[in-house]
C-alpha cells in the first residue's frame, strides 16, 4: 500500500479526523455507563471500536488509492446487477415469481438475511453512479464512443430497472441526488437528449407497469399513511427521546435507549437516521462532535466527482435508515475520507 510520494508528512496528514473520532468513542463509553446489561448487549462493539476507526485511518492514509477502490465497487456493484438479472430471470420462468425483498438469493442456497435488499440495493445504486460517470466521461467524444455509450446506458437503465423492484426507498432517491450532482454541469445536448429520450421510455414502462415496482409502491405509501417500515413514527419517536428533558437534550438519553423508549427493546431497532440517532441517545454534545468529523471531511474535499457522488449517496442513505454501529457505517466513512484527497498524490 506504501507509495513513493508518500513522504512521512503526508502520512500524519489529516490525523485531526481519527482525534475526533476517538473523542466520540470516548463519550460513546460515557454513555454507556448508565445502561444497563441488556442494552449493552444490543451494541456492536467490532463495528464502533474496530471496523470504523480502521476505515477512517485507511482511508485518510491511503487515500491515493481511491480510483482502486473505485474499481471495486464498480465490480462489486455489477456483480450484484447481473446476479440479480440471473436470479429474476429463474424465478420469471417458475411459479415462485417474487421481488427482491423476499430474498430470492436463498434460491441459490446463499445464507442471507431478509433484508438482503437493502444490501443489494445499496451496490446497485453505486454500480449505477459508476456507469453514469462513464457515460459522461465518454460522452464527451460522442461519435468515438457511440457503441459503448449505448451499452453503458442499457445497463444503467437495467439497474434503475432492478433498483424499482427491490424497494430499497432510501437508495434509490441517494442515487437521484448523486445523478443529479454528476450531471450538473453537463452542457452536451446529445448526451441531455439520449437520457431524457431513456427515461421517458423508463416512465411509461413504469406507469404501465406501476403494481411490480415495489420502491414507487413504498414511496407512495408514506404519504398515505400505509407505511409498513414505519420512518415517520421512527423520527418523531427519536425527537421526542431528545426532548424528553434538559438532560437528554444535552447528554441524550444513553446508548441504545432509543429501543426501550418505543418498547421495542431488539437488534436492528434504531431511528433509522443516524443524526437523529446520535441526537436522541447521545445529546447535543455527541451530534456537535460528530458534526466537526464531518466537516474535517468537508473541508478537505476533493475534486474527483465518483467519489463525491458516492459521498451524497452514502450521507442520504444515514439520513433514511443508516445506524451508528450498522456496516453501512464502514462506506459512509469511506466515501467521506477517499474523497479528502490531497493533490499532491496522484
Amino acid at each position: 500500500l506504501l507509495n513513493s510520494k508518500m513522504s512521512f508528512e503526508l502520512f500524519v496528514n489529516d490525523y485531526s479526523i481519527f482525534y475526533w473520532y476517538t473523542i466520540f468513542i470516548f463519550w460513546y463509553l460515557i454513555r454507556m455507563l448508565t445502561q444497563s446489561s441488556i442494552q449493552l448487549m444490543l451494541v456492536d462493539f467490532e463495528q464502533i471500536f474496530l471496523v470504523t476507526p480502521v476505515v477512517i485511518f485507511l482511508c485518510t492514509n491511503f487515500r491515493y488509492l481511491q480510483n482502486s477502490v473505485s474499481n471495486v465497487i464498480f465490480f462489486l456493484g455489477g456483480t450484484y446487477t447481473i446476479f440479480g438479472f440471473m436470479s429474476y430471470y429463474y424465478l420469471s420462468n417458475t411459479d415462485q415469481l417474487i421481488l427482491f425483498s423476499g430474498n430470492i438469493f436463498a434460491l441459490f442456497n446463499l445464507a442471507f438475511d431478509v433484508d438482503i435488499y437493502q444490501n443489494v440495493s445499496f451496490w446497485i445504486s453505486l454500480f449505477a453512479i459508476c456507469l453514469f460517470n462513464f457515460i459522461r466521461i465518454y460522452s464527451e467524444d460522442f461519435k468515438k464512443n457511440k457503441f459503448l455509450i449505448l451499452f453503458l446506458i442499457s445497463n444503467f437503465l437495467i439497474s434503475i430497472y432492478f433498483l424499482l423492484l427491490a424497494g430499497a426507498r432510501g437508495a434509490f432517491l441517494g442515487l437521484i441526488l448523486a445523478l443529479i450532482y454528476l450531471s450538473r454541469n453537463i452542457r452536451d445536448k446529445k448526451f441531455i437528449y439520449s437520457f431524457v429520450f431513456s427515461f421517458l421510455v423508463l416512465a411509461i414502462f413504469i406507469l404501465l407497469n406501476q403494481e411490480s415496482f415495489l420502491t414507487i409502491n413504498r414511496l407512495f405509501s408514506i404519504f398515505d399513511g400505509h407505511d409498513q417500515s414505519s420512518r415517520i413514527y421512527f423520527f418523531s419517536q427519536a425527537i421526542q427521546l431528545w426532548t424528553n428533558d434538559i438532560t437528554t437534550i444535552f447528554f441524550g438519553g444513553g446508548v441504545k435507549s432509543f429501543p426501550i423508549f418505543i418498547d421495542q427493546n431488539n437488534f436492528g431497532v434504531y431511528p433509522h437516521n443516524i443524526f437523529l440517532e446520535i441526537l436522541s441517545e447521545l445529546g447535543l454534545v455527541g451530534l456537535i462532535i460528530f458534526l466537526k468529523i464531518l466537516s474535517i471531511f468537508y473541508k478537505n474535499r476533493g475534486k474527483n466527482e465518483l467519489i463525491n457522488a458516492f459521498s451524497i449517496f452514502t450521507v442520504f442513505i444515514f439520513c433514511v435508515t443508516g445506524s451508528l454501529d450498522s456496516f453501512y457505517q464502514a462506506f459512509f466513512f469511506l466515501c467521506l475520507g477517499l474523497k479528502n484527497i490531497n493533490n499532491d498524490i496522484n
